[in-house]
């Protein structure tokens, strides 16, 4: 019974400081997603924060890696929602942000005007894959850890390394 005083302190203390390793990753992804010369809103609340650095980042690597924005194929849907799932599970994991939650809300703004009917399906169709190579331990961890670099020293060479890890996503059989 008495280990419960205190307790309250010490849950407030390491909320404080995951407050603080929270604020140091913003940093982090800001300055990474400044580089980009893309345009990025940034938000208070870590979930919204989340959908849209991945609204922001992905576009870019995609464009950067031959897809034509404005006629993406079904294919290039597929790898590119992989690809933002992949990129939101490592970011929300920093941040603190719930990732199903990100992971689904950011195929609406990325993905929306290309398909006219069936993101439901496609939805399905991601998760599965992505869930298959999760648990075959593919392509997932040579994603994050491009992110990673490019997120600790945004040059130009660590951001090509992404654009070459979306096309691991393009080449991985499922």
């Amino acid at each position: 019974m008495f280990g419960l005083f205190g307790r309250k302190k010490r849950e407030q203390e390491f909320a404080a400081m995951m407050m603080g390793v929270a604020i140091e990753v913003r940093a982090l992804v800001n300055t990474a997603i400044r580089t980009l010369g893309v345009d990025f809103k940034t938000d208070p609340n870590n979930t919204q924060y989340c959908i849209n650095a991945v609204v922001a980042i992905v576009p870019v690597v995609m464009q950067r890696a031959g897809c034509d924005m404005e006629k993406l194929s079904k294919m290039d849907i597929y790898h590119g929602s992989l690809f933002a799932f992949t990129y939101s599970a490592h970011l929300c994991r920093i941040i603190g942000a719930p990732f199903e939650t990100v992971s689904a809300v950011t195929l609406i703004p990325l993905f929306n005007r290309h398909v006219t009917d069936g993101m439901p399906d496609i939805m399905s169709i991601v998760v599965d894959i992505y869930n298959k190579l999760v648990e075959a331990d593919k392509v997932i961890p040579i994603v994050g850890e491009c992110f990673t670099q490019w997120l600790s020293d945004p040059s130009h060479g660590n951001f090509e390394r992404m654009v070459t890890s979306f096309g691991t996503v393009r080449t991985t059989r499922w």
